[in-house]
């Protein structure tokens, strides 16, 4: 059997450690710094050798490599990657110190050098794609620089987790947007890396699939999907990571909320509390049931994905889609929306404090941000130059909240200026990013939600609908329509608000809803969307007019919340300007609807 002999340098930095390697020619791998013994040589003086070839510098002065080995010899067989035969490696690995700021600027000046975490040493494969050589990790393993398995403060041993490239890919995005950099992603990975540990200590390995974001992220908060392996509770669970806080607000909100005795359905998964190994009395994260057998399909998308692929691509199947709205808010009404109550309109006016519980950016802070910053500002003149004064299909929803605002101020009834509201128990924050599904042969179904934060026994009922409808159709029309002037964009979407509002009184006048507004084939997105968005609107009809028994009040309740819910996202920092005019428009279309039908408006 061939036998290699060879000195390889442990160059480590930092808190969690990171670890030096390099790109081999050879082997198109990356892989420690060191090579073979060379005749007359110790393996010592071998690891030094090749640290002052292979990174430039010079022994004693820029580095220092210890006396003694981390380990004995450690000795493994593999194939070589270079001769082809099956090889006896004997292997020293020598502590090796960078001991001048010019010795580390030359190995970061490399761009073959690279600093691996630990996470993609066992992965395989560095974040930049290039793949890492098995040796790194067996080495560091015979050597016991990282153990066979993690092992706790108490010595138990705890599972390794890894990251896939693009739950990683996807993690490092989401620190950009929640904090401007991705410079701390090593850091953010060794943290969730203990915190997961710390979910499923039982696992032997826990696969990080995917990182679920939201539309205003937060530092220190993610929700992933992870693969657990372990033979008491193997499965893919959704798992929330963020601050003790926010957890234990989310865990009490859902024991506030849920009905006595419920714990999970084939709709609401199972909520599961987990604690930091070190600290039992911390939460280290919240673990969702297992997704996997939970929704029985091999790919798992958000409900949002599902959608919008359905109305630009038609796949999965619109009418799938349109199922799972169904089995949604079945489950929502049997859960949640059985304890409601009409509540009567606050004389503080349109400033939210009515919908207290519902949103969390008052109106008021809207209509401030839609006058002031120069990004909004812009996109409100854009849709304005679309309607001419004349136009008496959108109002502009910035100057027609702030009149209101000016009746209430005046002194008007509440009762001729606002809606009663139903109010009650709600998720709170019901969306597209928050419900999964399954898609099988084309077909969309099963529908999971989580992310029970905000759910509560006093929140806005009609605010579940509202913030779902908006949120996915101001992303289906920006994809709809990419191109053109915001003014060009603003007008078809007005016509399509406009086309919407009538096949919405309609059926609400007439008890009989349809799946779209019109047979048009050029038009056919269009109609997938709103088939979508009048399957929201009936079930809103079912769950704050009919079963409440006010069908007389839900839609003018439906169109006021309309107007607000699409001021206020402009406090979304990722709003694109199409997204953020489509929700203008919406706002706009609905307040003409609302003004036309409340006791002190317009005929």
């Amino acid at each position: 059997m061939r036998t290699s002999v060879a000195g390889l340098a442990l160059i480590r930095r930092g808190r969690p450690a990171e670890y030096l390697a390099q790109w081999s020619d050879t082997w198109q791998r990356l892989a420690l710094v060191g090579g073979h013994v060379e005749g007359g040589e110790s393996i010592r003086e071998c690891c030094v050798r090749e640290v002052e070839e292979e990174l430039g510098l010079a022994a004693g002065t820029d580095f220092r490599v210890a006396a003694a080995p981390v380990a004995p010899t450690c000795e493994y067989r593999a194939q070589s990657g270079s001769a082809g035969v099956e090889t006896l490696y004997r292997v020293e690995l020598y502590d090796t110190e960078l001991l001048t700021t010019r010795a580390a600027a030359a190995v970061a000046a490399d761009p073959a050098n690279r600093w691996l975490t630990l996470p993609e040493i066992l992965r395989g494969a560095a974040a930049d794609g290039r793949p890492v050589s098995a040796q790194v990790e067996t080495v560091f393993r015979l050597a016991g620089v990282i153990p066979d398995r993690p092992r706790d403060f108490r010595g138990s041993t705890v599972p390794t987790v890894v990251w896939t490239h693009r739950a990683e890919r996807r993690l490092q995005d989401h620190l950009i947007r929640a904090e401007g950099s991705a410079a701390g992603l090593a850091h953010t990975l060794a943290d969730y890396d203990g915190r997961i540990a710390a979910a499923f200590p039982n696992a032997t390995a826990v696969l990080a699939l995917d990182v679920y974001a939201g539309f205003r992220p937060r530092p220190g908060e993610v929700i992933l999907r992870v693969d657990v392996r372990d033979d008491r509770e193997p499965g893919t669970y959704i798992v929330k990571l963020a601050a003790h806080d926010r957890l234990a607000q989310e865990l009490g909100a859902w024991a506030a909320c849920r009905p006595v005795g419920f714990r999970a359905d084939a709709v609401f998964m199972a909520l599961e509390p987990r604690f930091h190994a070190n600290t039992p009395t911390q939460l280290a994260a919240l673990a969702y049931q297992d997704a996997g057998p939970h929704i029985g399909v091999d790919e798992v998308i958000t409900l949002e994905v599902a959608v919008l692929r359905a109305v630009r691509l038609g796949s999965p199947d619109l009418r799938s889609v349109l199922q799972s709205l169904d089995q949604l808010f079945a489950q929502l009404g049997r859960v949640l929306y059985t304890a409601t109550r009409p509540a009567d309109p606050d004389a503080a006016g349109v400033a939210l404090n009515p919908l207290r519980g519902g949103p969390r950016r008052r109106l008021s802070d809207a209509l401030a941000r839609w006058e002031s910053a120069a990004d909004a500002v812009e996109v409100r003149q854009q849709v304005g130059a679309a309607f001419p004064p004349e136009c008496d299909r959108y109002l502009d929803p910035v100057d027609y909240a702030k009149f209101l605002e000016a009746e209430v101020a005046d002194g008007e009834s509440p009762d001729q200026i606002l809606p009663r509201t139903l109010r009650g128990r709600a998720h709170g924050d019901l969306h597209g990013r928050n419900v999964l599904v399954g898609v099988e042969d084309n077909q969309a179904g099963s529908p999971a939600l989580f992310d029970y934060e905000h759910a509560s026994c006093d929140n806005l009922v009609g605010w579940d609908f509202v913030k779902l409808e908006t949120e996915l159709k101001v992303r289906a029309a920006a994809a709809l329509h990419p191109t053109g002037t915001l003014a060009e964009f603003a007008a078809v979407v007005e016509a399509f608000e406009t086309r919407l509002a009538a096949a919405t009184r309609d059926a609400h006048e007439s008890g009989v809803w349809i799946d779209a507004v019109s047979s048009d084939a050029t038009r056919i997105g269009w109609d997938r969307l709103a088939a979508v968005v009048l399957a929201i609107r009936r079930h809103a009809a079912t769950h704050l007019g009919l079963r409440p028994n006010r069908v007389h009040e839900w839609l003018k309740e439906y169109d006021y919340l309309l107007t607000c819910y699409g001021l206020t996202t402009v406090g979304f920092e990722n709003q694109t300007p199409r997204e953020r005019a489509a929700a203008l428009v919406s706002a706009g279309v609905a307040a003409v609807q609302y003004e036309r039908t409340r006791p002190g408006g317009v005929a």
